[in-house]
């Protein structure tokens, strides 16, 4: 069997209920990854979704949740 690529992995029949965020919905035009700065407030919450790129966040303030792969990771400011 051979090894699928990241993409392919996350395009897995599980995952087709997942909204998927396109290149074409990069605001970073055809860089294949997306940075983000984030202030995690109380309680706040994103949908949850996989892209197509690969995104880089950093935590300016706060703590949060962030799933990645079913695996559940703390973050707070500085990560």
């Amino acid at each position: 069997m051979s090894k699928l690529t990241w993409l392919e992995f996350f395009n897995r029949e599980e995952y087709n209920t997942i909204q998927l965020l396109k290149m074409s919905d990069n605001k970073h035009g055809d860089l294949p990854v997306f940075a983000r700065k984030y202030n995690l407030f109380p309680n706040a919450a994103l949908l949850l979704h996989r892209h197509e790129y690969m995104q880089i966040n950093y935590v300016c303030q706060g703590r949060g949740i962030h799933f990645i792969n079913k695996q559940e990771f703390k973050i707070i400011k500085g990560d």
